[in-house]
């Protein structure tokens, strides 16, 4: 994008850019009393004198910063992004409903039972 500063006060600034994707040196711009600037890029890294710059400012990318989002380390989340936990928790999910349906031995000695009962007490 384009910035355009109007009515600087005489002082020392450091214009620094941030953004998630690309990194920038910053620039170290002093203004004096008649408006007359100085202005010299920093290196992020060494906070060293890199080069004079002159006006407009054009600003060179140093490095691009490979985003990644933030991972959610609760036990939910790991729960939740982790393919491997959910079928771990669907299977035992399924032992827990499975101790709890009738066995086959036990559904034939209900239906011999139920058969065995005279038609009127069924």
């Amino acid at each position: 994008g384009t910035f355009i500063f109007n009515n600087v006060k005489p002082g020392e600034y450091i214009l620094q850019v941030h953004s998630r994707l690309v990194e920038y040196d910053p620039i170290f711009v002093k203004v004096d009393v008649n408006g007359v600037f100085q202005s010299q890029v920093i290196s992020s890294k060494t906070r060293k004198v890199v080069r004079d710059i002159s006006h407009p400012f054009l600003l060179e990318t140093t490095q691009r910063i490979e985003y990644t989002p933030p991972k959610d380390t609760s036990l939910w989340g790991i729960i939740k992004n982790n393919p491997t936990m959910i079928t771990i928790g669907v299977s035992v999910l399924f032992v827990f409903i499975m101790k709890k349906m009738p066995s086959m031995d036990e559904l034939q000695q209900a239906g011999q039972v139920e058969q065995s009962q005279p038609a009127g007490q069924r």
